[in-house]
């Protein structure tokens, strides 16, 4: 399914594909050449008594539907949606508990993304630029001249935000999702991780994931209990 904010209204043709969910995918038509690749291949399956007869009948039916144009009976709905969102000014993001499309204006995707960010992040006054050259010019004054290069030669400045929606909440606020990936604060955290991993520290508290509580739970708790965990802030995502 999919979650409309608003006072958006969808053509039926494009809420039917939305409603597929982001892992939705369409069988592209072959050109005549690609699918004249795979009838041998298919042939080949038959037994030996009728494999010529299936080639040759793979061939004639190929030169009755196939086409050597791309765009001739070409049906892609995916286009007619993303015309649709274009010219109606329209966003089209993910929830953030079950991954369903959210539909909503570009008027309130922003404001939504407005107060996500002014929730999670503190503007400050030096700019990209010079933040980055600090970090370099650091990373030389103690001697690892490798990481201050390849800081330097890094094209990205900033780590990429974006946004889900939290549609289990009434308002559905937007949760900030951070990704370092290309830019040079990720070359710092895998510098730091790699270093890092060889200092074993003892924390009770620590879990490698949520498997690891259920074991503890149905181990330490006789009675039952249900609770859920909320990250509040941002979702920081670590490239690897």
């Amino acid at each position: 399914g999919f979650v409309v904010l608003g006072d958006v209204v969808l053509p039926d043709s494009v809420a039917f594909t939305i409603n597929k969910g982001p892992k939705y995918s369409y069988e592209p038509s072959g050109l005549a050449h690609q699918l004249l690749a795979i009838n041998p291949s298919l042939s080949s399956q038959v037994d030996q008594e009728g494999r010529e007869r299936s080639v040759l009948e793979g061939v004639e039916a190929l030169n009755k539907t196939a086409t050597t144009n791309p765009t001739k009976n070409a049906k892609d709905p995916i286009k007619s949606v993303f015309t649709f969102f274009k010219e109606n000014n329209l966003w089209l993001i993910q929830a953030d508990n079950n991954g369903c499309f959210v539909v909503l204006r570009a008027d309130d995707f922003n404001k939504r993304a407005e107060e996500a960010v002014a929730k999670n992040f503190v503007h400050v006054r030096p700019s990209a630029t010079r933040v980055k050259g600090r970090a370099a010019a650091l990373c030389k004054d103690l001697e690892l001249s490798k990481l201050a290069s390849s800081i330097t030669g890094c094209k990205k400045k900033a780590p990429t935000v974006s946004f889900t929606a939290k549609t289990h909440r009434d308002s559905v606020p937007f949760r900030t999702v951070v990704s370092e990936k290309g830019s040079w604060q990720c070359l710092i955290s895998q510098f730091l991780q790699k270093h890092l991993s060889a200092l074993h520290v003892d924390d009770p508290f620590a879990t490698k994931n949520s498997g690891e509580l259920v074991s503890f739970l149905n181990s330490s708790v006789c009675v039952g209990y249900s609770f859920s965990i909320d990250v509040e802030d941002a979702l920081f995502v670590a490239s690897q």
